[in-house]
């Protein structure tokens, strides 16, 4: 009895959003800018426009990505090992010691990504360092 008068709450809930939805479509919407309510910038011809989608010219970007990779790997192999080669681990049931190479794994990824960051930053710096400009 319970389970029907759920499935005609179900029911009678998605006719109404239906047709909620076929009203809407019907009546005229509200003009919102293409801007989105934020001021558009200005043309400047002495700036030349740069594609966000091409790829940053920056020093050490290739040493980043692959000392990122590195230091995931090798943890990641460090992690299942430990996880599945320790004796002292035989007695704990397989799904737990899955489940915590999951989550460790969230952490591995934030850990390479900070690794490549840094490498990255400190090949800028250097790079920007040898120009003599004490603000870069």
């Amino acid at each position: 009895m319970l389970l029907a008068a759920f499935v005609a709450l179900a029911a009678f809930r998605l006719v109404r959003y239906l047709k909620a939805g076929a009203a809407a479509r019907r009546r005229p919407q509200a003009a919102i800018p293409a801007s989105g309510g934020m001021l558009t910038p200005t043309a400047d011809s002495n700036v030349a426009a740069q594609s966000p989608l091409a790829p940053e010219d920056s020093p050490g970007r290739y040493r980043g990505a692959l000392a990122s990779a590195l230091v995931f790997t090798a943890a990641n192999v460090l992690l299942w090992l430990t996880l599945f080669g320790v004796p002292a681990l035989a007695g704990v049931p397989v799904i737990w010691r899955l489940v915590a190479g999951i989550f460790a794994n969230f952490y591995l990824v934030q850990l390479a990504g900070a690794v490549g960051r840094r490498l990255r930053s400190r090949a800028h710096r250097s790079a920007h360092s040898q120009t003599g400009s004490p603000f870069l």
